[in-house]
């Protein structure tokens, strides 16, 4: 059981038996930069493959202009508010912080859809702070993440300053 992808049935994927009258195709990787064309999906089994002709529109991926706050502290979780175009409330909703050599994976569970313009986020305890620059993404489909460079750090420990003195 497979789905095709394509108007020459070039790109195939697993298919998951739901039930009688469903499947689940994963959609195929893609190289998209805001197209919204739509992509021919058939269905293949035992040699038989179905001709309904059916188009699937993957939605360009989101964007994100705003981030409150653009840092949080490894050894302690935070909240975060990501501001931007796109966003849905769909299964495969996630995020990720990524820095050279460093990926901080925030899953469905969570992150929370507020709306078409706005998702909260919860960042992680990590190890140790990422290396700098550093940026948050969002996926709709697991699969293709915000192209936009949303700048988000995960830093060292919160300091302090006390100064001791008189007025000068």
């Amino acid at each position: 059981l497979q789905c095709v992808y394509g108007t020459d049935g070039d790109m195939h994927t697993p298919a998951t038996y739901l039930s009688k009258t469903a499947i689940q195709c994963r959609t195929p990787p893609t190289n998209m930069s805001g197209s919204c064309t739509a992509t021919a999906v058939e269905v293949t089994y035992r040699g038989l493959k179905t001709r309904n002709h059916i188009l699937q529109r993957r939605p360009p991926p989101v964007r994100i202009f705003r981030v409150e706050p653009d840092r949080g502290f490894f050894q302690y979780g935070q909240a975060v508010t990501l501001m931007g175009l796109g966003f849905l409330d769909v299964p495969d909703l996630a995020a990720v912080v990524i820095a050279s050599g460093h990926t901080v994976a925030i899953p469905r569970q969570n992150v929370t859809y507020v709306s078409a313009t706005e998702i909260h986020m919860w960042q992680p305890r990590t190890a140790m702070p990422l290396p700098q620059p550093s940026y948050v993404q969002v996926t709709l489909d697991g699969q293709v993440y915000s192209q936009t460079l949303a700048p988000y750090s995960i830093v060292g420990s919160p300091t302090g300053l006390v100064l001791a003195g008189g007025r000068s």
